[in-house]
């Protein structure tokens, strides 16, 4: 009860994208709810050199390699990324998978998984990075992968899109603009689909090189925090400017 007179009373409701709008809409608080993204600060994703990521694991320096960097949780559909991934790798057997992220549960299954892979060779779990090493891990890789089976508007895939990654991300992230701006292709959740979609960015370099010009420029044109932040004090000015949006608990 506390929780929705809370939400009813506030001035708006500030929500990360269409899909969570309409979601959050559907309560029907009556406050109105403004959509302003999350963002990235370019300059502390800059190269590193020489890469701290491949000084860790120097057997992935000359290797095309996929990148998922995440919790290693249900939620963010690794299984469904590993089945994909061992359709794909029966093509190309050189290309690797790195599944970088701390555990919250979901690596015995994982380890299970691999077990029946034949691809299992070329997954690597390199545990949570953090810093320079996760900057160098996301420069290295070839693309950037989240098959998650439900997002609220990823930072990880804006971080990857900003290093120049093309992305394949499913359905459930909730960011049909990776698509609409060819900085990457969505996927359903199964293994035919996602092995389709590492093929689509990994066998064509000229559409490789496409998707990692688009997700630099699309992250400068929309997605700085720069930017952004100069957006959501504007709102703050806006609603605080609206004398008869106030609600009673403010004057009190």
């Amino acid at each position: 009860m506390g929780w929705r007179r809370m939400f009813r009373e506030s001035l708006f409701i500030h929500t990360l994208n269409g899909d969570e709008d309409k979601y959050v809409k559907a309560f029907g608080f009556g406050a109105p709810t403004e959509i302003i993204p999350n963002g990235v600060y370019p300059e502390v994703l800059l190269p590193v050199n020489p890469n701290p990521f491949f000084k860790k694991y120097p057997a992935l320096k000359n290797k095309p390699y996929i990148l998922f960097l995440s919790r290693l949780h249900r939620q963010k559909g690794i299984v469904r990324l590993l089945d994909g991934f061992e359709r794909f790798a029966k093509n190309y057997p050189d290309v690797q998978l790195v599944l970088a992220g701390p555990d919250y549960g979901e690596l015995p299954i994982i380890k299970e998984t691999l077990q029946k892979m034949k691809a299992a060779h070329c997954v690597h779990l390199t545990g949570p990075i953090y810093g320079d090493e996760k900057v160098g891990a996301l420069h290295g890789a070839s693309c950037f992968a989240l098959t998650s089976l439900n997002e609220g508007f990823s930072v990880a895939i804006l971080e990857a899109l900003a290093c120049g990654l093309p992305v394949i991300i499913s359905e459930q992230c909730y960011f049909p603009e990776v698509q609409i701006n060819e900085a990457g292709f969505i996927s359903l959740l199964d293994p035919i689909s996602i092995s389709k979609a590492l093929t689509q960015i990994l066998a064509d370099s000229t559409q490789h090189a496409l998707c990692s010009e688009n997700a630099k420029h699309m992250i400068n044109e929309h997605y700085l925090w720069s930017n952004l932040g100069l957006q959501i004090v504007n709102l703050y000015e806006t609603y605080i400017d609206k004398p008869t949006s106030t609600p009673q608990h403010l004057d009190r």
